[in-house]
């Protein structure tokens, strides 16, 4: 479904070359420097927007989304991802926190797109660019562990897709010059944090 409008496009560019290529010279020229100019400057856009309109219908549900902050708990480290073992040199220079957070869609359900992959989130300092292309998210914050409450549990967020104000726990490691983060769902941004102070991983 995602090449359908760009397929869309490239058909309508034949056509009309098609339909200049009739034309008089002195009639066909002018048509075609426009074609050639808007091709190489318009077109580009034209597609990147068409190919991205997906994800944008997709990250909407969490548009203006409501963060409930139950807690945020710096740690000393990630034993997730050591073991209990020896960490990393790279997570020494990190902070590291446990997240509890209600989040509250504020749009109703809509469908397949009424839905939302809480291991899709993951946390920005404010101002990041909403374009995604060409930026590590994890150069300031990375996501190491998401869960979601499930009939009075939690269980691990892989997969699962959920509906309406969902109940998570997330540990996150985090550069520790980074003070205040926020959630971005694809090209949504919402819920700004304040990260209390915390010691540096030992």
């Amino acid at each position: 479904m995602i090449w359908i409008a760009p397929i869309f496009v490239f058909g309508l560019m034949v056509f009309g070359l098609l339909q200049i290529a009739q034309l008089p010279p002195w009639v066909a020229f002018p048509f075609a420097l426009l074609f050639g100019v808007s091709s190489r400057y318009l077109l580009p856009r034209v597609l990147v927007a068409l190919a991205r309109r997906p994800l944008t219908m997709k990250s909407a549900v969490l548009q203006g989304a409501i963060v409930e902050f139950h807690s945020i708990e710096p740690i000393s480290g990630d034993d997730s991802v050591t073991g209990g073992g020896t960490e990393s040199p790279e997570d020494r220079e990190l902070r590291f926190f446990d997240l509890d957070v209600t989040i509250r869609p504020r749009t109703p359900d809509r469908g397949s797109f009424g839905r939302w992959e809480p291991d899709s989130l993951m946390l920005v300092t404010p101002g990041t660019d909403v374009d995604p292309e060409g930026i590590d998210f994890k150069e300031w914050c990375e996501v190491r562990r998401v869960l979601v409450e499930s009939e009075g549990s939690f269980v691990a967020a892989e997969d699962l897709e959920v509906a309406g104000p969902t109940r998570l726990r997330l540990r996150v490691a985090v550069k520790s010059q980074v003070r205040r983060l926020q959630f971005r769902y694809y090209f949504e941004s919402f819920g700004e944090m304040l990260l209390p102070q915390a010691a540096r991983a030992a």
